[in-house]
C-alpha cells in the first residue's frame, strides 16, 4: 500500500469534492450537527436527535451509490434529478419516523432502518453495473472499494490514534483538563469527515475501462488459505452433522440454520473474488469451486428449510424467522442460478439482497405486518385449545401466550387480540396514573391472561411461576 504525499492528498480531495458535492457536504453537516450536539450534552445526543441521526446516517451510502449509478451513463449531467429522488427519499424517510421517545422498546423502527442502511451499501456494490456489464471491470470495482475501505480506515484511524494522544499529553505534561467529551467529537470528525472524505478520493472514476485483472499474492493467500479452508471447515461440520440427525432420525436444529446462512455467505464472497480467474490460476481448489461448491449447497439448503419449518411450524413467524426464511429462498435462488446460469453475473447477488431488504421493509408482504398476522393465527390457535380445556394452558401453552402478548404489545399492536379475548386490550395495558399505556411491564402479559381466567396445569406451575 502506498502513502501519498500531502499534496497528492490535497489535490485527490478537491477532486472528491467536485464529484461528490451532495455526499461530502451531507458529511460534514451531519458530523458537526453531532459534534455541535455532543458538546451541549452528549446525554441527549440519541435520545432526543434519533430521527435526524438515523436519516444523516442512512444517506451517506445512498449518496454514494446515486453517484455511481449516475457515472454509468455517457451523459451523466442528464441523470442528475436521479440525486435529487434519492434526498426526496431520505426526506420521506425522516418525515416517516414516529416518535422514538414515545415508541421506545419498539424495534420495528430500527430494523426498518437497519434494511435501508443495508440496502444502501448494497446499492454501492453494484450501482456502477445497473445497466452494464463486464466480470473483469466488475471484479475491479470491488478490489478498488476493499482497497479504499482500507485505506480510509487506516489514515483515519491513525490520525484519531495521533490527536488522541496529542490531547493525552496536554493533558498530563500541561495539567489542562481535556473533557472527554472532545474525544469523542474527535472520532465522529474522524469517522465522518476524514474517513469518508479519503474513502471517496480513493474511488476511481472509469470503472468500466478497467477489464484487465490484477490478481495479486495477497488476494491469493487470503483465498486458498484463510477463505476456502473455512468454506471446507463448514461443509464439513454441517455433512457430519446432517449424517448425524439422519441416523438418529429427528429434527435439526433451529441454530444450524445461522450456520448454513454463514457459510452460504462466505462461499458467494469466495465466488466474487475468485470468478473472472477461477479457471486460469494454478490451484485445484479454485479451479473446482464451480460447480462443487454449489452443488454441495443444495443438500444443506434442504437442511435448512427443515430447520426454519420446524421453528416456524410451532411458534409462528417473528422478524428474525421471517428475514432467515427470505434468506432461505435467496440461498437457493442464488445457488440454482449459479449453476444453471451460462453468464452467471456476480451483479446479482448484491442486487437480489438489496430487493430483498427493501421489499420486506413495508407493504403486506413485509417482515412487520407478516410477522403481526402470523402471531395473531398462533394466539388464536393456542387460545382456542385453551378455551376448550376449560382454560386450564400447559406450561407450555402458557408462555406460548404470554410471549406472543408481549411481542403485540411492544409493537403497540395489542388491540389486534381485543376480538379473540373479548377484552380490550388497549385498556388492559392503560397505566390510568399516568394516562399510557404500559406495554413494557414484565407481568402485563400475565396479568392479561389473569383477567380472562386461564389458569396453568399445577404440574407445570413451577416451571411458569416458580416454586
Amino acid at each position: 500500500m502506498n502513502f501519498p504525499s500531502l499534496k497528492e492528498l490535497g489535490g485527490k480531495a478537491k477532486s472528491a469534492f467536485a464529484r461528490f458535492p451532495i455526499t461530502l457536504l451531507w458529511s460534514l453537516i451531519g458530523s458537526f450537527y453531532c459534534i455541535i450536539i455532543v458538546e451541549q450534552d452528549i446525554d441527549v445526543l440519541f435520545d432526543e436527535n434519533n430521527g435526524i441521526l438515523l436519516t444523516l446516517l442512512l444517506g451517506i451510502s445512498w449518496l454514494i451509490a446515486t453517484r455511481f449509478l449516475i457515472e454509468q451513463f455517457k451523459t451523466p449531467n442528464k441523470w442528475l434529478w436521479v440525486k435529487g429522488v434519492t434526498l426526496v427519499l431520505l426526506v420521506v424517510f425522516y418525515f416517516h419516523l414516529p416518535d422514538l421517545d414515545v415508541h421506545y422498546g419498539n424495534d420495528t423502527f430500527y430494523i426498518r432502518f437497519g434494511l435501508y442502511f443495508l440496502a444502501g451499501h448494497l446499492f454501492v456494490l453494484f450501482a456502477p453495473f445497473v445497466f452494464k456489464w463486464n466480470a473483469a471491470a466488475y471484479w475491479n470495482y470491488l478490489k478498488s472499494m476493499g482497497i479504499a475501505i482500507v485505506r480510509s480506515g487506516l489514515f483515519s484511524g491513525i490520525l484519531f490514534l495521533g490527536l488522541v494522544l496529542a490531547l493525552l499529553a496536554v493533558d498530563s505534561l500541561f495539567e489542562m483538563e481535556v473533557d472527554e467529551e472532545r474525544y469523542f467529537q474527535l472520532f465522529i470528525f474522524c469517522l465522518g469527515v476524514v474517513n469518508t472524505w479519503i474513502y471517496l478520493s480513493d474511488f476511481p472514476k472509469d470503472v468500466h475501462q478497467e477489464t484487465q485483472v490484477h490478481f495479486n499474492k495477497a488476494i491469493e493467500v487470503l483465498i486458498k488459505y484463510i477463505l476456502l479452508p473455512l468454506v471446507i471447515l463448514y461443509l464439513i461440520i454441517l455433512y457430519a452433522y446432517g449424517i448425524k440427525i439422519l441416523f438418529q432420525w429427528e429434527l435439526p436444529k433451529g441454530w444450524v440454520s445461522y450456520l448454513v446462512t454463514a457459510l452460504a455467505f462466505l462461499g458467494f464472497t469466495v465466488e466474487m473474488l475468485i470468478h473472472p480467474v477461477q479457471k486460469i490460476v494454478q490451484s485445484r481448489t479454485m479451479n473446482k469451486y464451480h460447480p462443487w461448491f454449489y452443488i454441495l449447497m443444495l443438500p444443506l439448503i434442504v437442511l435448512l428449510f427443515v430447520a426454519i419449518y420446524r421453528r416456524i411450524a410451532d411458534y409462528g413467524i417473528t422478524e428474525n424467522r421471517y428475514f432467515v426464511l427470505a434468506l432461505a429462498f435467496w440461498i437457493l435462488g442464488i445457488t440454482l442460478y449459479m449453476l444453471f446460469s451460462k453468464k452467471r453475473y456476480l451483479k446479482v447477488i448484491p442486487l437480489s439482497l438489496f430487493a430483498i431488504a427493501v421489499l420486506s421493509s413495508f407493504g403486506p408482504w413485509g417482515a412487520f405486518s407478516i410477522s403481526k398476522n402470523s402471531q395473531l393465527n398462533q394466539f388464536k390457535k393456542v387460545y382456542a385449545k385453551v378455551m376448550a380445556n376449560n382454560k386450564v394452558a400447559t406450561g407450555k401453552e402458557y408462555k406460548q401466550l404470554e410471549s406472543i402478548i408481549d411481542y403485540l404489545g411492544n409493537l403497540k399492536a395489542a388491540n389486534v387480540l381485543d376480538e379473540t379475548v373479548g377484552i380490550s386490550m388497549n385498556e388492559a395495558f392503560l397505566d390510568t396514573t399516568k394516562n399510557k399505556y404500559n406495554f413494557y411491564d414484565y407481568d402485563m402479559s400475565e396479568k392479561t391472561l389473569d383477567s380472562v381466567g386461564i389458569t396453568v396445569v399445577p404440574e407445570d406451575n413451577d416451571a411458569i411461576f416458580g416454586a
